[in-house]
């Protein structure tokens, strides 16, 4: 198993459903699982500083995002 799928593993262990990324090619392997996957969504953000407000909103909602 790859660090990927072990890292998209513990995502869906723990229930997270939206995942916020910037541009990062060191993470393709993680994002294209969880593209793939019915029950994630890949938010891409132009600076980090959006998922604050993503994040935040999420979290009132009751849901899970990192």
């Amino acid at each position: 198993m790859s660090w990927s799928e072990d890292v998209f593993k513990v995502l869906d262990n723990h229930q997270v459903a939206t995942i916020a990324t910037v541009p990062d090619a060191g993470l393709t392997g993680v994002l294209n699982l969880c593209e793939n996957a019915e029950t994630k969504k890949v938010v891409t953000l132009t600076t980090e500083e959006e998922g604050v407000g993503l994040m935040l909103g999420l979290w009132l909602g009751k849901q899970r995002g990192a």
